[in-house]
């Protein structure tokens, strides 16, 4: 009898020494184990269910808690990222911009200034296309006058071999008128070119005017050499159309040189040209 009971004691003190270690592995498994902890401490240890359960609603609370942390941060984190890709975003666009309206602003004012140089070029064209014109006309009339002035002498030299020739009051008479009337046609060859100064005077746009009005001593033979300067007329050229010699025009252009107070070595078509380009009022 004494002997079974102290198998049945030993055998008791056995069985609580594994229940202990088996309580033990199980609160060792607990944080690990949250969903099947509740049941089975509940069986092993009845009595540290409350205990245990209210460690478990604890730590859920803090697993909660840290969750909803977490949640929050990373909404919080993904606004502000939200943030600053529109912050860029935006940058991006008043950049572009910015260098977009820049660039344009360059494009327009080169443009602007390729038609202001568009319009002075045209401008010159015509101008020289007016020059040349004058020009042609200019010698187109020389070369009439010129004929005209020759048929004139050629008449004057047949009414002086007729003077030699006749011998009555009548033929005189006669002759007389016929030299009357080719004076009054000199007179004519002579308003062509009145006529054509005024011509000069108006495609050139007061050019004599503006010579004036620098050089008041200047008088009408000088303006008529000015202006065949200006149409860049040789002396050769010049000379026939004055009716003068090449010789007599150097003397009248030196003369000329001297009232417009040109230094020595200065062109006097550049200082011609440079008035004719400049506004008159």
């Amino acid at each position: 009898m004494k002997s079974f009971l102290k198998r049945l004691q030993t055998s008791i003190e056995k069985r609580r020494k594994i229940i202990l270690i088996l309580i033990l592995s199980i609160n060792q498994q607990l944080l690990t184990q949250n969903t099947s902890l509740t049941q089975f401490n509940f069986k092993v240890n009845p009595y540290s269910y409350e205990r245990n359960e209210s460690f478990l609603n604890r730590v859920l609370g803090l697993h909660k808690t840290l969750f909803y942390t977490i949640e929050d941060k990373t909404t919080h984190t993904t606004y502000k990222s939200k943030i600053v890709v529109l912050g860029f975003f935006l940058f991006f666009l008043t950049s572009s911009y910015l260098i977009i309206n820049r660039y344009r602003g360059i494009f327009l004012e080169k443009q602007k200034k390729l038609d202001t140089q568009k319009k002075i070029l045209l401008k010159k064209e015509k101008k020289l296309k007016q020059k040349i014109d004058l020009k042609n006309k200019l010698l187109s009339s020389y070369a009439f006058n010129f004929q005209q002035k020759n048929e004139i002498i050629n008449k004057v030299f047949s009414l002086a071999r007729g003077f030699e020739k006749t011998s009555s009051i009548s033929e005189e008479k006669k002759l007389i008128q016929e030299l009357i009337h080719i004076g009054k046609e000199n007179l004519q060859v002579d308003k062509e070119w009145e006529h054509f100064r005024l011509f000069f005077e108006e495609t050139l746009a007061g050019f004599h005017s503006k010579l004036k009005s620098k050089h008041p001593e200047l008088n009408s033979n000088d303006l008529k050499i000015c202006s065949l300067i200006r149409l860049n007329l040789n002396i050769k050229e010049a000379a026939n159309i004055l009716n003068i010699s090449p010789g007599s025009l150097k003397t009248a252009r030196y003369r000329l040189r001297k009232k417009l107070n040109l230094k020595p070595g200065q062109k006097i078509i550049d200082y011609i040209i440079k008035i004719d380009q400049e506004d008159f009022c």
